[in-house]
């Protein structure tokens, strides 16, 4: 109890006595300090059934652990101040509530300590995230940037995508990885043309970074195709031979 400050730290429950301790892991033998989170019944059923991924429940410890307090927890939402005004002559008014809509965007300057991902694991989500923007056909690229990078601070509870906590980073690459096997699935089925040319633009893009000339990459397409001839574009290969094109360059 002492660690979460007396309250649930998931929705600040008080009552002690629904307090239920969950082991991180699954594994009931496993009581180390690391592996422990105390809970409220209701957020505990929560962790159980998956409403509560297991993922926040261990940045939810990291933060525990670091003595960072969770804002506006569920349940605890502040209400927007509201503010009334009336229109009319004097024979006919009409007033209406309404909320002020001033959004203020805050850059927040972030030190990566050894407790954040590393620099390798920064470059890679970077790449990742590159590749989603540059996929996202509903967005343009400056938009589709921040709606991912916005995906993973909302994701991870963080100010920013280098704050992600170190034992997490294998996690947030996994998910990414889901996001963009997820994606392509999409945009193949809604938009097979537009799936194609992404295709085209990032093979070629991949045989410039290694060095390799067209005909370099119709020699592949054939050995990896089983093709009787040399293709005289990519655009004469079906779908799915794209698809193998596409992989064998991204393995190299």
């Amino acid at each position: 109890m002492q660690e979460c400050g007396g309250k649930c730290p998931f929705c600040n429950e008080r009552d002690a006595g629904t307090f239920q301790c969950h082991h991180i892991d699954g594994d009931r033998s496993n009581s180390d300090y690391d592996n422990l989170i105390e809970v409220c019944a209701s957020c505990h059923a929560r962790i159980t059934n998956g409403t509560i991924e297991a993922a926040d429940v261990k940045i939810r410890k990291w933060e525990l652990q670091k003595g960072i307090q969770m804002e506006n927890p569920r349940g605890s939402e502040t209400p927007a101040e509201i503010h009334q005004t009336a229109v009319g002559s004097g024979i006919v008014q009409v007033a209406g509530d309404y909320a002020p809509n001033k959004r203020t965007v805050l850059r927040p300057n972030v030190h990566p300590t050894d407790d954040c991902i590393s620099s390798e694991t920064a470059y890679l989500v970077r790449k990742s995230v590159e590749d989603l923007a540059a996929n996202d056909p509903a967005l343009e690229l400056k938009k589709a940037y921040s709606k991912w990078y916005d995906r993973i601070r909302k994701r991870y509870r963080v100010v920013s995508y280098r704050a992600v906590p170190r034992e997490m980073g294998d996690d947030l690459l996994c998910w990414l990885t889901r996001m963009k096997a997820l994606q392509t699935r999409r945009l193949r089925r809604g938009s097979p043309d537009a799936w194609r040319r992404r295709r085209y633009t990032a093979i070629w893009a991949r045989s410039r970074q290694l060095g390799l000339s067209k005909s370099q990459v119709y020699e592949l397409a054939l050995q990896i195709c089983g093709l009787s001839s040399l293709p005289s574009s990519l655009k004469d290969l079906p779908d799915a031979d794209i698809e193998r094109v596409y992989d064998a360059l991204l393995k190299r």
